[in-house]
């Protein structure tokens, strides 16, 4: 990736997350439960600042108010390396990059989950044909998959390298949503 281009990422992540923050502000609070049970106000309030102590305000719009990240905006769209991603929010393994593949749309897009992944499906398909993707451990929206991916019949090229066959569906996900592993002792095929 150039300068120019992380300069850019640089630029529109900072805009995104004032008008993020900002918007925030005025969100009203989740119901945040812990056993089927609700949460007082000031406990529902202290676990919200724990599990999202560390993350961004553009990762707190995807993960918990389902929003969707620019196009072409994240590092992990352009990822190359073998490894794992995990969801942003709680670290449970997803997918795997031999599963990955540029799909030329501006979001990290993945064939599969991985074997053992805790990938959830939510509701049938929309207007749109997308069925929402969450994070089975914590609920984190993460994404959409779309029936429409490279058929079974059809080789491609993961974004490591690995020749993989298509499952029939394409997994978009937000990149934020998401955090990368590389797997020790291994390099990809450029």
């Amino acid at each position: 990736m150039t300068s120019q281009a992380r300069s850019k990422i640089a630029r529109t992540v900072a805009v995104m997350s004032i008008v993020v923050a900002g918007s925030l502000a005025f969100a009203p609070n989740p119901s945040w439960k812990k056993g089927g049970v609700r949460l007082s106000t000031k406990a529902a309030d202290d676990e919200a600042k724990a599990a999202t102590a560390n993350w961004n305000p553009l990762s707190w719009a995807v993960l918990r108010l389902k929003a969707t990240e620019p196009r072409f905006l994240s590092p992990i769209n352009y990822e190359k390396r073998k490894g794992v991603y995990n969801c942003a929010g709680c670290g449970a393994r997803l997918f795997d990059s031999a599963g990955k593949y540029d799909s030329g749309s501006g979001w990290p897009a993945f064939l599969s989950p991985t074997s053992g992944g805790k990938v959830a499906l939510e509701g049938g398909a929309d207007f749109f044909g997308r069925t929402e993707v969450l994070c089975g451990n914590c609920n984190g929206h993460l994404g959409h998959v779309f029936p429409d991916g490279p058929k079974p019949t059809q080789g491609l090229y993961s974004a490591d390298g690995t020749w993989v066959n298509g499952t029939g569906r394409r997994y978009f996900v937000n990149g934020c949503a998401l955090s990368f592993v590389e797997r020790a002792g291994e390099v990809s095929e450029d």
